[in-house]
C-alpha cells in the first residue's frame, strides 16, 4: 500500500512503527522548513493505570527538551500490546469532535491517529491533556507527535 504523506513524501509498506517514524521525521523536517519552532517527539509508555499527557510539559525533543506544543498538526498513539485495549480521554478529544463525549478505544496493535496539515491550536487547560487508560496494567503504547511550539 502506498501512503501520501505532506506535500511529496510517499512511502510504501504496511502502516508499522518504522514507516509512521520515517512519515513523522519527514514532516517534521518540512514543517522546520516552514516554522522555526516546528517540533515532533516520540514516546513510549508502559501504561499501569490512567496516565494523563499534558501536551505542555510531558513531552521531550531527541535532544531531552520539554516540549511546549501550541499547534498540533499529527497525533498517533500504537497500542503495541497483543491483548490489552487503551481507551484515549481527556480534554485533547476536543481539538479532534469538539467534545470529549466521546472516548476511543485502541484495540490491541492498533493505532489511534488524528492528523491535520493546517494544525489544530493548543490551550492550556482546556485541550492540552491527553489521557490514555490501559485495560489492564502493562499496556505498551507509542506516541508520535508533530507540531510546533510558540
Amino acid at each position: 500500500m502506498a501512503i501520501a504523506v505532506a506535500r511529496s513524501i510517499i512511502f510504501d509498506g504496511s502502516v508499522d512503527e518504522t514507516n509512521i517514524t520515517k512519515a513523522t521525521e519527514a514532516i517534521a523536517v518540512n514543517e522546520q522548513e516552514k516554522y522555526t519552532s516546528g517540533k515532533w517527539v516520540r514516546k513510549q509508555v508502559t501504561l499501569a493505570a490512567a496516565t494523563d499527557m499534558d501536551l505542555n510539559t510531558y513531552f521531550a525533543d531527541a535532544f531531552g527538551n520539554t516540549v511546549n506544543f501550541v499547534t498540533l498538526k499529527e497525533l498517533w498513539v500504537w497500542n503495541t500490546d497483543t491483548a490489552k485495549t487503551v481507551v484515549v480521554s481527556g480534554n485533547i478529544l476536543t481539538l479532534f469532535q469538539g467534545a470529549a463525549t466521546e472516548t476511543p478505544t485502541i484495540q490491541p496493535d492498533g493505532w489511534y491517529a488524528q492528523v491535520y496539515p493546517t494544525g489544530w491550536t493548543v490551550v492550556g487547560a482546556t485541550s492540552d491533556v491527553m489521557t490514555l487508560t490501559p485495560s489492564a496494567a502493562g499496556a505498551v503504547v507509542k506516541i508520535f507527535i508533530v507540531g510546533a511550539e510558540a
